[in-house]
């Protein structure tokens, strides 16, 4: 893989997805190691996101197999754009 094509398809070429997946797991542990002795967490809301996450991540994935990938792309966009919408509203003094 020359320069070039490293820049175009980034890590999806099949050689690469290893090292960033140990890179990426590597660089969440030291984060979550770091915040867990800060004592910055908001215990109460880490299950509230928890369970949050473990919910959409399954209904997520099982939805997402059954919307078809252009409307799929419409809807993230749309609902993109929503929330950055609300956020320039809401950050306007």
């Amino acid at each position: 893989m020359n320069w070039l094509e490293f820049v175009l398809v980034g890590m999806a070429h099949p050689s690469h997805r290893r090292p960033c997946r140990f890179s990426k797991f590597s660089v969440n542990i030291a984060t979550a190691i770091f915040f867990l002795f800060s004592g910055q967490i908001v215990w109460p809301v880490v299950g509230v996101m928890a369970v949050g996450s473990l919910v959409g991540g399954t209904l997520g994935g099982r939805l997402a197999g059954r919307i078809p990938p252009a409307a799929l792309r419409k809807i993230v966009v749309i609902i993109g754009v929503i929330v950055a919408a609300i956020y320039l509203v809401k950050n306007q003094h």
